[in-house]
């Protein structure tokens, strides 16, 4: 009788990885058409502040070393993991989960002074790009948190020391999705920086 899922570990691990890679292409395309969408409008000129009009919130810099500071903790944790150190993998990982909540924690005030800016440019007939700013930092925001709940769950893990080595492909796959994040809100910012 045949199972709907390989017995062989090493293509279980393969189709793993193949549908975190598509899903990462899948993520890249969303943002990468939101992006172009926010670059023709900021640089459309209709209806829109001219260059050098648009204030950016100074904590996205804050969250900016935050999320960063994360990924260097998560790094630490898979390398810890290759040495069988489930209390330092415990550590690091829970370090991370905080930083995580700590990006999100600065940046809905931010995203709020955004959404503010972006209510007042439409009474003043200014056409929303407060509004996409949110409406980015939101998506990302959206997928960070998505990022924090398996960290959690592995952090839980660890700490009770159920953490196994079947576990470490789960956390690798977590690092890659987090570095993607990492790379995806440095060309956000980036573009909100020269944009702007």
């Amino acid at each position: 009788m045949s199972t709907p899922y390989p017995s062989d570990p090493v293509q279980a691990a393969a189709n793993r990885r193949l549908g975190l890679y598509l899903f990462l292409i899948s993520l890249s395309v969303l943002f990468g058409v939101s992006l172009v969408a926010y670059l023709i409008v900021r640089l459309s000129g209709t209806h829109t502040l001219p260059s050098g009009d648009i204030h950016l919130p100074t904590n996205l810099w804050i969250s900016t070393v935050i999320l960063l500071a994360s990924g260097w903790s998560l790094h630490k944790a898979v390398a810890l993991s290759c040495q069988n150190d489930l209390l330092g993998v415990c550590r690091s990982l829970f370090i991370t989960s905080l930083l995580g909540l700590a990006f999100l924690g600065i940046q809905t005030p931010c995203m709020l002074e955004l959404l503010a800016d972006h209510y007042y440019g439409i009474t003043q007939h200014i056409f929303g790009i407060y509004g996409l700013t949110f409406a980015l930092i939101l998506i990302h925001a959206v997928h960070v948190l998505g990022g924090i709940i398996p960290m959690f769950v592995l952090t839980w893990m660890a700490w009770r020391r159920s953490l196994s080595p079947s576990h470490f492909p789960t956390l690798d796959a977590l690092a890659i999705y987090w570095r993607f994040l990492e790379i995806v809100w440095i060309i956000l910012f980036g573009v909100f920086l020269i944009t702007s």
